[in-house]
Order: structure tokens, then sequence, then C-alpha cells
């Protein structure tokens, strides 16, 4: 019982740390990791946890490793849990950045381009009224129904 509230406290401890300083967090998620006799869900929870924390530090190395850690767990049948929807979520937004690559040069004409650069103006600090406009501007030229629920 001991060791559990002891994982648990390292865990809480981790999901507040990744806020400010990922890589610190993401140290403490792999020594959950290392615990003997883990139990499954705070393994899960771990390694969820490396996966946010390899997408906040936003090198492609690490990335690649978030992949790789979230296909490991949906293929153990763990993709309903909140912290993989989580770090699903995490991953898709960082795939949707990384195609835009350059915000500023997204074309008002291409839908995917737009969507890809109202996703990542959206998450970043402040920047849901550039992306709104961005959907906006383009539901002008482009009444499809894609456009519209992109504005929405």
């Amino acid at each position: 019982v001991a060791l559990a509230e002891d994982v648990t406290e390292q865990l809480a401890e981790a999901e507040e740390l990744e806020w400010t300083d990922a890589a610190a967090a993401d140290a403490t998620f792999f020594q959950v990791l290392s615990s003997n006799d883990l139990p499954n869900d705070a393994r899960v929870k771990a390694l969820a946890g490396r996966v946010r924390c390899a997408l906040r530090q936003r090198s492609e190395p690490q990335a690649a490793q978030a992949r790789q850690n979230l296909s490991e767990l949906q293929t153990a049948g763990q993709g309903s849990q909140p912290e993989v929807k989580q770090a699903s979520a995490m991953l898709w937004i960082d795939e949707k950045q990384r195609e835009v690559g350059d915000a500023e040069e997204a074309s008002p004409r291409d839908l995917a381009t737009v969507q890809a650069y109202a996703v990542t103006v959206f998450w970043s600090k402040g920047g849901e009224v550039a992306a709104f406009d961005a959907a906006l501007a383009l539901l002008r030229r482009d009444r499809s129904d894609e456009a519209k629920k992109l504005v929405l």
C-alpha cells in the first residue's frame, strides 16, 4: 500500500510539474516506470505522461518516441483512458503544427492548410481570435460544409 501511495504522489507531482518543466516531469515519469511491481493503471499514466512531456519539449526525436509510446498504449487497449486520450489529442495537435510549419505562410484558400493553421494558432497563447479570423476568411471564399465546421 505504501508503494502505491508513493507512486500516486510521484505521478501527481509529475503531472503538475509537466506544465512548467517538461524535462523534469519526464524524468519523474521515467522513475515511476522503473518501479518494481508497478500497477497497470500507474504504468499507463506514467507512459502517457512521458508522451505529453515529449510533445511539450518540441523536438523531433522526442516526438518520434512519443508516437511509439502512444502506439504501445493503444495497442495494449488503453486508448480509452483519459490520460491516453489527452496524449493522443496533443499528438494530433503537434502533427498539425508540424504540417503548417510557419503559420504565417498559410494559404487562405486551402481547407487543409487553414485547418492546420487554425489549430496551431488556436492552441498557442491568445490565438483564438486569429484562428477564428483565418477560418472565417476561408468561409467567405468557400461555403462548403467543411469550412463551416472549421469556423464552428
